[in-house]
């Protein structure tokens, strides 16, 4: 799991997110992403969800996705603004389990 999931960060309004993991694959190059990609190894990636209190479901979700940097302080406070709002919000750490 990555340090990111494995944080347990809760948010000002008391939501704390919950570690998911989705099965994902690390292809070498673009060929292989494209053309092949049930020969890319297999890669899990981590996130967090965070689900707003008293959410009922059906519920939507928003799916957040940092860019090469990784997960920073602004994704987390995109994601807090997101339950504030009673919308589910999902923090996908793509680099974390790569490296």
């Amino acid at each position: 799991m990555s340090e990111f999931a494995s944080m347990g960060h809760t948010f000002s309004n008391g939501i704390t997110g919950q570690p998911i993991t989705v099965r994902s694959a690390d292809p070498s190059n673009f060929y292989q992403a494209v053309s092949d990609p049930d020969q890319a190894p297999v890669q899990d990636i981590f996130g967090m969800l965070y689900i707003p209190s008293g959410a009922t479901s059906p519920l939507p979700v928003v799916i957040v996705v940092p860019g090469s940097l990784g997960v920073a302080v602004s994704h987390l406070a995109h994601a807090e603004t997101f339950t504030d709002m009673g919308i589910a919000a999902c923090v996908i750490d793509p680099f974390g389990a790569r490296s």
